[in-house]
């Protein structure tokens, strides 16, 4: 299969290929963090403004978060109903306790440090120790 071989190139040493290895769907988790990646060197090395907010920003602030969107826009606000939004979106529970850590350990191998600064979020109360105690994957 394709993400296998991916795994075994010679541009990933061994410890990464484990890491790729111990992930289901460990192609889908490359692209999403090289997407943030890319997003990051791109802000950066074109100086680009931009506006960090998370999903569950919506959740707990969706007025203040809508504005401050409108605002970094430079868009005037429209008055009528905002689409539904749909709180809560998790999908934990479709992966193991074991693939979670799993997953942690790979996102944050693959991450720039920049990156992980807003990914950490994901891996539990403070993704970066959470990770560290539990990089063992086996």
């Amino acid at each position: 299969d394709h993400s296998q071989r991916l795994a075994q190139t010679r541009w990933i040493d061994d410890e990464l290929a484990a890491a790729f290895s111990s992930v289901p769907c460990h192609a889908e988790f490359y692209r999403y963090v090289q997407w943030h990646n890319l997003a990051q060197t791109v802000k950066t090395d074109l100086n680009i403004p931009t506006m960090v907010f998370h999903y569950e920003d919506y959740s707990f602030r969706f007025e203040d978060v809508t504005n401050e969107l409108v605002s970094f826009l430079e868009l005037e606000p429209t008055k009528g109903m905002a689409p539904d939004f749909i709180l809560n979106k998790e999908y934990g529970d479709y992966y193991t306790e074991e693939q979670r850590r799993a997953v942690a350990v790979l996102v944050k191998e693959l991450s720039t440090k920049d990156t992980w600064k807003h990914l950490a979020r994901y891996f539990g109360e403070n993704g970066v120790e959470r990770v560290d105690e539990k990089s063992e994957v086996t």
